[in-house]
Parts: structure tokens; C-alpha cells; sequence
């Protein structure tokens, strides 16, 4: 594992550890999932990919009771600005 995937998973770790919502804690896991399952893809579009796919499940469902799409939002921003350093 290179250094970059290195410094976004652990901050993926810290940012689950912080959430207080239940909906972006588990949006969180997946990501963690696709990042480790993800080997030879730049981290930033599976994180992009990812974002896609949590803000399309919350559209659909019509209901997001605890803010979770813009939590997610700011997390995918925080979590690329990790890999720009």
C-alpha cells in the first residue's frame, strides 16, 4: 500500500470515529471497503465514484433524516485535500 492510500486510510478510521451520524458512519465503511478492494485505482476517483454512489442511494431513498449527503460532501473534500499534501 503507497503512502497516499496509507494517509486516507487512516483518516478515513479518524473520520468514522468522529461522526456522529449513523448514515455517514456507514457511507464511511464502504468507502474504507472500496479503498482496500481498490488497489490499482487513483484514490481520488474512487473516493469521487464513491460520493457518486452515496449522495445517488440518499437521492433515492428521499429521506435523509440526519444531513448525510452534505456530511458526505465535506468529507470526500477533507479526504482529496489528505491526498493533495
Amino acid at each position: 500500500m503507497d503512502m497516499q492510500r496509507e494517509q486516507l486510510m487512516y483518516m478515513l478510521v479518524l473520520r468514522q470515529i468522529e461522526e456522529q451520524s449513523r448514515l455517514a458512519r456507514a457511507a464511511l465503511a464502504r468507502l474504507e471497503a472500496s479503498v482496500a478492494g481498490a488497489k490499482e485505482a487513483d484514490p481520488n476517483t474512487v473516493i469521487l465514484d464513491w460520493l457518486a454512489a452515496e449522495l445517488m442511494a440518499l437521492h433515492r431513498s428521499e429521506s435523509d433524516p440526519e444531513h448525510a449527503g452534505t456530511r458526505l460532501l465535506k468529507h470526500a473534500i477533507a479526504l482529496c485535500s489528505v491526498l493533495k499534501r
